[in-house]
């Protein structure tokens, strides 16, 4: 769990930032190709599960949800 702030602006630069690592990069594109949705989507769903899992204002980083969100689809 990290610090986390419920704010888009916020969400973006996270994202942003966790992605400058290239194997999470080549997972995240790999699979926004197979559902067909774009960047911006998958932000937002981060931002959905931070907004409703935030606890005394902290949740996952976005790598983790991410391979936690994508081995349940």
């Amino acid at each position: 769990m990290i610090k986390v702030k419920d704010d888009w602006t916020w969400v973006v630069e996270h994202v942003e930032e966790e992605l400058e690592n290239d194997a999470l990069y080549d997972d995240v594109y790999e699979y926004m190709t197979k559902h067909r949705i774009d960047l911006d989507q998958v932000k937002e769903l981060y931002h959905d599960g931070l907004t409703h899992g935030i606890e005394d204002g902290k949740y996952l980083p976005f790598s983790q949800w991410f391979y936690e969100f994508s081995e349940e689809v």
